[in-house]
C-alpha cells in the first residue's frame, strides 16, 4: 500500500510542474497569442503523459489562460 500512495503522492506534483512550464512558455511569449501545439506533442516536449497534459490545460482554460477549441 506504501506504494500506491506514493504514486499518489507525485502525480499532483507532476500536473503542478507541467502546469508551471507551460505557463512559462506562454508568458515568456514563446506561446502567447499563438496556437498551442498539440497536447501529444506537448506531452512528448514535456515527458509527461498525454492525459496529465490535457488536465493541465483543462485547469489553464478555467482559469482564462488558453482558450481551448476542438
Amino acid at each position: 500500500m506504501a506504494a500506491t500512495g506514493a504514486k499518489r503522492g507525485r502525480k499532483p506534483r507532476r500536473r503542478q510542474e507541467v502546469r508551471r512550464r507551460i505557463e512559462a512558455m506562454i508568458r515568456e511569449g514563446a506561446l502567447w497569442g499563438q496556437r498551442l501545439p498539440g497536447y501529444r506533442d506537448l506531452a512528448a516536449d514535456l515527458g509527461a503523459s498525454g492525459q496529465t497534459v490535457q488536465t493541465v490545460l483543462a485547469e489553464l482554460e478555467v482559469d482564462g489562460l488558453v482558450e481551448r477549441r476542438h
